[in-house]
């Protein structure tokens, strides 16, 4: 028989976390935490790639509204590209005859915006045709 009283006798206690516990759920956020950072990163390099390639359309619709305006036997390409801060402009000019009677009556123009990006060099074409206006 058993001289100690029953209420010295301890049970381990069921509540609480062990520090195990505690350091795989510490290890499990942590990874959480850098994927949703990773993510992060990702989309805002994402929104600024849109935000330069938005800008070069901008760009170059602003100059096919500058040529559109313009007189159509002024239209030439330029002999260099026009820099606009990080964007390089240029544009071709080629002419067209649309009603085969042998005059060139149409020039067709490509605008290109170039800027440089990770992985090298972008760029935006937007192409349009100005019709010589022949009144008759």
């Amino acid at each position: 028989m058993s001289t100690q009283p029953d209420s010295v006798i301890k049970e381990p206690s069921e509540t609480g976390f062990t520090l195990i516990e505690v350091l795989m759920a510490m290890a499990i956020f942590a990874i959480g935490i850098l994927a949703v950072g990773s993510m992060q990163i990702a989309a805002m390099n994402g929104g600024a790639s849109a935000r330069r390639s938005t800008d070069a359309a901008t760009i170059a619709q602003d100059q096919i509204e500058k040529i559109i305006a313009g007189d159509y036997d002024d239209l030439a390409a330029p002999a260099d590209a026009v820099v606009n801060g990080r964007y390089s402009l240029n544009w071709a000019v080629a002419e067209d005859d649309l009603n085969g009677d042998g005059n060139n009556d149409a020039k067709n123009v490509t605008v290109t915006v170039t800027w440089p990006d990770k992985g090298g060099d972008r760029s935006f074409n937007l192409d349009f045709t100005k019709v010589l206006n022949i009144k008759g």
